[in-house]
């Protein structure tokens, strides 16, 4: 029976070397990959400017002829200083217009002061206008019931 039992095996590092080269490679490959990525975003990837309205500030009510008061941000990820022009309209007419510049990175609040002098409902746009490497222009609006 002696020559019946089963044989020790003996385990050899090259059964795994194969599998561990593999994930050590797919670590290694999604390592790099996440840092061109990360080098792209901060240096090489898209400009752009975010133009929106601080929602806390448009008006729930407003009155025909009183003044009410708002407040749009701009956020520059155009990787420069810009200066911004603003103009606010409603009804075809222009209420309030202005400039301002918001370094690279930055975020900044501009609050507005206008009145509407008729009733109903009327949409106030901010349109923004900028220069970085083309002229550019982003339009926002609300729209107020004026009693």
């Amino acid at each position: 029976m002696a020559g019946n039992a089963p044989k020790a095996r003996v385990s050899d590092d090259s059964d795994y070397g194969l599998p561990v080269f593999a994930v050590v490679a797919i670590v290694l490959l999604f390592s790099a990959a996440f840092v061109v990525f990360m080098l792209v975003q901060k240096n090489g990837g898209e400009t752009f400017s975010e133009v929106f309205f601080k929602l806390d500030s448009v008006p729930k009510e407003v009155f025909s002829g009183k003044a009410f008061s708002f407040a749009f941000s701009v956020n520059n990820r155009e990787g420069q200083t810009v200066r911004y022009d603003f103009e606010v309209l409603s009804g075809g007419k222009t209420l309030d217009f202005g400039s301002f510049s918001v370094a690279s990175g930055a975020l900044k609040t501009r609050e507005v002061s206008i009145a509407l002098d008729r009733q109903g409902n009327q949409k106030v746009s901010v349109r923004v206008s900028y220069d970085s490497g083309g002229k550019k222009s982003q339009e926002i609006f609300f729209w107020a019931d004026v009693a």
